[in-house]
């Protein structure tokens, strides 16, 4: 009895580790669900008129993917958004990803409807799936309102393909109480949380595993005076078709797949 009662704790205990992961507010961002000839993929809406549909030319080779084709003559060529309704926290740091292909590139905006918007880039045309990511900070007059993911292809007749949409909170290793510098205090917080588990981020993971154990320890001395980085600025700028957008640093970092 002990030996069986030994065995079903170790297996609750892969399993609870096998489910742990950070918290996603694109829903379906790698555009698995539905989909079709002159639909978008569920959860996903558009603007102008184009042609929408899913391809199999994806990052992996497997699965599906956004196709877009804008036949409307638009100055920004097509959009495609997606509402994602709450789950954010004012001024907190998030990281935004992407993959995607096209002729005329890329240009991805966040959009607070009603609110104004936190403009993001242009990304080059490219033939090669290339994978984007930045990190941005939600607005402090954000409320449990909206967010709008807007995607652009940059100029009317051209083809783009996106895949693997994302949303996640953005964290520092090594900052267990999750104030945004790596100090003492870490050291703190992992003792008092010593031994739970969840998502990655709750309060003592410092080395983002999902679990409070001695390898946070480590991540707090590894990490020792990191300070945590992101979007900065708050100034109101204007955007063209009548959008106004709020400008913010972004870290763009740009891998191309091989």
């Amino acid at each position: 009895m002990r030996k069986r009662s030994c065995l079903l704790g170790v297996l609750m205990m892969l399993l609870a580790l096998g489910s742990v992961a950070s918290a996603e507010f694109v829903y379906n961002g790698d555009m698995e669900i539905g989909g079709g000839e002159g639909i978008l993929p569920d959860g996903w809406t558009h603007y102008n008129e184009g042609l929408y549909t899913t391809s199999t030319e994806t990052p992996s080779g497997t699965g599906q993917s956004m196709y877009l084709f804008d036949n409307s003559g638009a100055t920004y060529g097509d959009i495609v958004y997606q509402n994602i309704p709450s789950g954010f926290v004012a001024e907190e740091y998030y990281t935004f990803s992407l993959s995607y292909k096209g002729e005329a590139g890329l240009r991805v905006m966040l959009y607070y409807p009603g609110q104004g918007g936190a403009y993001a880039d242009n990304f080059a045309a490219t033939s090669e799936w290339t994978d984007i990511s930045f990190n941005f900070a939600i607005i402090p007059q954000y409320t449990a309102g909206s967010l709008e993911i807007h995607m652009y292809t940059i100029s009317p007749y051209t083809p783009l393909y996106i895949d693997n949409v994302s949303i996640v909170e953005m964290f520092l290793e090594g900052d267990a109480n999750r104030d945004g510098v790596v100090s003492a205090g870490d050291y703190a917080s992992v003792q008092s949380n010593f031994g739970n588990t969840g998502e990655v981020g709750i309060l003592g993971d410092a080395n983002l595993d999902g679990v409070v154990s001695a390898g946070d320890y480590a991540s707090v001395q590894a990490n020792f005076g990191a300070v945590k980085e992101g979007a900065a600025s708050i100034n109101l700028v204007p955007e063209p078709a009548t959008m106004v957008l709020l400008s913010m640093g972004v870290v763009a970092m740009v891998r191309r797949r091989k």
